[in-house]
């Protein structure tokens, strides 16, 4: 999917062509996917040639720590912003950011580092989206929303306006966020109620 935004914005000269996929699965070594190679394993970074690099791992925490132990070898890190995209110019979008095809991000929103704004999600006014979180597809956070680092908001779910997501915490699909979840916690339902919660060390 991150490949794929990257390849349409190179077709509309926004962006480079991506390079080549790294995995750690050595399944996937020397396959090519959507027309890009995969060169190796994570670890083996440092040997290719190459000017940027982007995390397109899905889970959350996994996305994080890989981030993490690339940005403490102060790798350059790229956003992938799809051509398709609406995104208002004053938005503050941070390092490793994907924002998918159909996704509008209002005036004053702020996107932190390595966020996954997935498919037809809309992120309205002065929202602020912490690092390592994903909005899935289809969910709409209301204005000046907050989600915490690593949290999961599901697809189709509606966050009213002024609400907040604890940071790590879980909102099943199509749920509807009428107050704030906490830290860590499991919400589902219309209107989202807390189902369970994680000591952290899970996520």
């Amino acid at each position: 999917m991150v490949a794929d935004v990257l390849l349409r914005a190179h077709e509309a000269d926004l962006a480079g062509r991506p390079a080549g996929f790294v995995d750690d699965n050595p399944d996937l070594l020397g396959r090519v996917i959507l027309g890009i190679p995969v060169l190796g394993r994570i670890s083996e970074i440092p040997g290719f040639d190459y000017e940027a690099l982007i995390v397109a791992i899905g889970e959350n925490r996994r996305r994080a720590e890989v981030f993490d132990q690339l940005a403490e070898r102060a790798e350059r890190m790229v956003a992938a912003v799809h051509p398709a995209a609406v995104v208002a110019p004053d938005v503050a979008i941070g390092e490793g950011v994907v924002i998918c095809a159909g996704v509008v991000v209002n005036t004053g929103a702020v996107v932190s580092d390595g966020v996954i704004l997935n498919s037809g999600c809309t992120v309205d006014h002065h929202c602020r989206i912490d690092a390592h979180s994903h909005i899935a597809p289809g969910a709409h956070l209301g204005g000046g929303a907050h989600v915490g680092e690593g949290a999961l908001v599901g697809i189709g779910t509606s966050v009213l306006p002024g609400q907040s997501i604890g940071a790590w915490a879980r909102v099943g699909a199509g749920a509807v966020v009428t107050r704030d979840i906490p830290a860590h916690a499991t919400s589902v339902g219309v209107p989202a109620r807390e189902t369970g919660r994680r000591d952290g060390s899970e996520d």
